[in-house]
Order: C-alpha cells, then sequence, then structure tokens
C-alpha cells in the first residue's frame, strides 16, 4: 500500500549485507524500479553508496513533519468498515479518471454511521484509492482511483475450472 498516487507497488528487501540494520524497499512507480535504502540518522551517508538505480535516505527525512503525522492519521482510519454501498459510489465517483478532492467525494458517504472524509481515507488504506500527501492533509487533497486495483484482475489461471465456459464481456 502507498499513499503516494505515483508508487504502483512497494516490495521489502532484505539487506544484503549482514549486519546491515538499514531499512530496504523497492518502489514500482509507472513501470519503474527504484530501490530506497533508509538509514538511521547516526549512520554516515556519504561513506554508504547509493544502491544502483535508487536514492539513501535518512531516517529523519522519511519522518519529517507533518507528512509522517498525516500518513499516520491516514493509516489510522484502515480499520473502519466502510458499507458496499458507499464505497461503490465512491469509486463510480472517481471512476472518470480524473482527480478529485476529497471533499468532492464526501457526498457519496451515505451512512451516518461514521465520519465521510475517514470513511474515503479507509478506502485509501484499501488501495481503492490513491492520496497525494504532498501538500499535506487538507479538504482539497487530490484522490484518484488506485492503478494497483485497476490492473488486479485475475487470471483465468487464477479463478479455475468454475471459470471454464463462461464468456468474458
Amino acid at each position: 500500500m502507498t499513499l503516494d498516487p505515483s508508487i504502483d507497488e512497494i516490495h521489502y528487501e532484505h539487506p544484503t549485507i549482514e549486519g546491515d540494520d538499514s531499512l530496504n524497499l523497492r518502489l514500482i512507480a509507472d513501470g519503474t524500479a527504484i530501490h530506497v535504502t533508509a538509514l538511521r540518522d547516526a549512520d554516515v551517508m556519504p561513506v554508504r553508496p547509493a544502491p544502483p538505480g535508487g536514492v539513501l535516505l535518512l531516517r529523519s527525512f522519511v519522518l519529517t513533519e507533518p507528512r509522517a503525522s498525516d500518513a499516520r492519521a491516514v493509516w489510522a482510519t484502515r480499520k473502519l468498515l466502510v458499507q458496499i454501498g458507499d464505497r461503490l459510489r465512491v469509486l463510480l465517483a472517481v471512476n472518470d479518471g480524473r482527480q478529485h478532492s476529497i471533499s468532492d467525494l464526501v457526498p457519496s458517504i451515505q451512512d451516518q454511521g461514521y465520519d465521510p472524509f475517514e470513511a474515503i481515507l479507509s478506502l485509501v488504506c484499501r488501495g481503492d484509492l490513491a492520496i497525494d500527501l504532498r501538500d499535506g492533509l487538507h479538504p482539497d487533497v487530490r484522490i484518484v482511483r488506485s492503478k494497483r486495483r485497476d490492473s488486479a484482475r485475475p487470471s483465468v489461471d487464477q479463478l479455475g475450472p468454475a471459470y471454464t465456459g463462461l464468456t468474458r464481456r
């Protein structure tokens, strides 16, 4: 899961050096792999080269405020169960491929049992939507349909024998 709409996938990579306690990730953005290594601030960056095709970051940069707090606030909504009708209305609203502000999507949430903003953020955590937090979490924050969900259709092999004989549209 990612909160940055330009990133399609995030994969953890085990360190290749014994005793290396850095965080190593491979990000896929628009089909391009980017290797990210996050070091503790106590580590000396100039001594360690960046991974091929990647970047070195300090933990303090990753945890820069308000970005880290905004990401935590979004992630705190992950356990909210959004009713199927609300979820489908939001997905229908963003199905045009354009960016929408979170405020634009609030009318799609009709269940009074939860906050509409939190419901939309919960859909971000589910991977249905992507959010751009580069400018912070605010009423005009941009929301788009997640690219990962658009392309996550199962193959015939994954569906199994029950799929045989069904026609595709």
